[in-house]
C-alpha cells in the first residue's frame, strides 16, 4: 500500500526514457484498486516502436499491519 505508487511512477519514468523500444507510455492507472479492504493495483498501457501495445500491472500480493498481521490477496 505504502510504495505501490512510488514502483509504478518509478517504472513509468524508466519506460519513458527508453526512446529505443518504448514508442508511447500512458499513465499511472489506480482506477482497479481497492482503497478499503486492498489490493492496490496499478496499470501502465505502452506501446513498442512497432505499434504492439503492452499492459504493465503492480499489485500488491501481501500487506503486513503495523500490528504484524499479514493480509494476502488473490493475484
Amino acid at each position: 500500500m505504502i510504495y505501490s505508487d512510488y514502483i509504478a511512477s518509478i517504472i513509468q519514468k524508466t519506460l519513458k526514457d527508453d526512446s529505443k523500444i518504448v514508442g508511447e507510455v500512458g499513465c499511472v492507472d489506480s482506477s482497479e484498486s481497492n482503497i478499503v479492504s486492498g489490493p492496490f493495483k496499478k496499470k501502465i498501457e505502452l506501446t513498442d516502436q512497432y505499434g504492439t501495445q503492452y499492459l504493465v500491472t503492480i499489485q500488491e500480493t501481501e500487506y503486513t499491519s503495523v500490528m504484524g498481521k499479514v493480509y494476502t490477496y488473490e493475484t
